[in-house]
């Protein structure tokens, strides 16, 4: 069985157990998402700022590891009701708008604390910028990333 069968499979299990009723669906919108959606409030597993909704794909993630036993699991992001797809539009305005700043003005800018997978996000979107280069420094939870000019 394919891992993304199995990731969706365990997923619905999961939530059915919970008590879900839900729809299940994967997009690559550009980043692979596993998406959640019911006519049900799904508010209470995403949580205050998405904790929940990190909590439950740790758990997820746990769980998968497990039953592929030796495969590969694909890099995905556990999406409800598109809260992570609206999460990751903002991170991806707010890094394009960094870079044009930075890209005008010449300096290095630095950005807000963020976790280690906003980070992720950010370095992913700004690697198309040829010219700029990126890092993340500091400790968590003040950790942040640095945009600035590429060295040549």
């Amino acid at each position: 069985m394919e891992p993304q069968q199995i990731i969706l499979e365990v997923t619905q299990e999961l939530l059915s157990r919970a008590g879900f009723a839900v729809e299940i669906t994967w997009a690559e919108d550009p980043l692979l998402r596993l998406c959640i959606s019911s006519s049900d409030n799904l508010t209470p597993l995403i949580g205050t700022t998405g904790q929940h909704l990190q909590s439950l794909e740790h758990l997820l993630r746990l769980v998968v590891v497990h039953r592929l036993s030796g495969c590969t699991m694909p890099d995905f992001f556990l999406d409800i009701s598109d809260y992570r797809k609206a999460h990751f539009n903002h991170l991806w305005l707010l890094a394009d708008a960094a870079a044009q700043r930075v890209l005008v003005s010449g300096h290095a800018e630095a950005l807000v604390p963020m976790n280690a997978q906003e980070r992720k996000i950010i370095h992913t979107k700004l690697s198309s910028y040829v010219s700029l280069e990126t890092r993340s420094v500091g400790i968590e939870p003040n950790r942040r990333i640095i945009i600035k000019a590429a060295s040549l």
